[in-house]
């Protein structure tokens, strides 16, 4: 039985992957460079020193990662601010369900915690959850397993028994290292072949995550 369901954040739950996008660039260009797609992928869902270690490789040494954080984070909060923050379709369905059916959730995301609070509040999500747990709150990030099999501690549930919803490569590989179960939820990231074995079912919405929970709980795990 799944007993507890751990949330990556931006790409699942919010549509901010594309606000991100043009942020990054932003960031770049304020210190006269250019982030290439391939890169901007290649850093979804990953921890600060990851995301450090594939910019300073494309844009050189010399590129101030924590500056472009900085206005990367400036750009997405502005934009939202004007904007309002984009919720995935099926987010509220899921977390009613998963009240209902009293399975555990908790946030499992590489994005700072100060910004998690913000975005909770504007959409009113505390209710829905047991637990936060941000990369820095761990000591490895993504594509490493700590942040999910931390999650899966704070809720007192095995790993094995706990679903990860994530749409980045970074966390899909974790969640498989943690023992979870994992269901992709394509955003930006298009899975390849040799990225199948580290999910299990892939959904086209959250929606689709209340059936896929249904069925393993009536139908076993395996």
């Amino acid at each position: 039985m799944i007993q507890a369901v751990l949330f990556d954040m931006d790409g699942v739950m919010f549509d901010t992957e594309r606000i991100y996008n043009d942020a990054w660039q932003y960031g770049a260009r304020r210190q006269g460079r250019e982030i290439s797609y391939e890169t901007i992928l290649a850093v979804k869902g990953s921890c600060r020193a990851v995301t450090a270690r594939i910019l300073k490789k494309e844009l050189g040494e010399a590129f101030d990662v924590e500056s472009a954080v900085e206005d990367r984070d400036r750009f997405t909060r502005e934009y939202i601010e004007e904007n309002g923050l984009p919720l995935k379709p099926g987010l509220m369905e899921l977390l009613r369900y998963l009240r209902e059916q009293e399975i555990k959730t908790s946030l499992a995301s590489s994005t700072k915690l100060s910004i998690v609070r913000h975005y909770f509040d504007l959409a009113h999500l505390d209710p829905f959850f047991d637990a936060i747990v941000c990369g820095s709150m761990v000591e490895r990030g993504k594509p490493e397993p700590d942040i999910f099999l931390a999650a899966a501690e704070r809720l007192g549930v095995p790993a094995e028994k706990a679903v990860v919803l994530e749409d980045s490569l970074n966390g899909i590989r974790g969640g498989r290292a943690a023992g979870c179960k994992v269901i992709m939820i394509p955003d930006c990231i298009i899975p390849r072949e040799e990225d199948y074995p580290f999910f299990d079912r892939k959904a086209d919405s959250l929606l689709e995550v209340i059936s896929i929970i249904q069925d393993w709980n009536q139908n076993g795990l395996d």
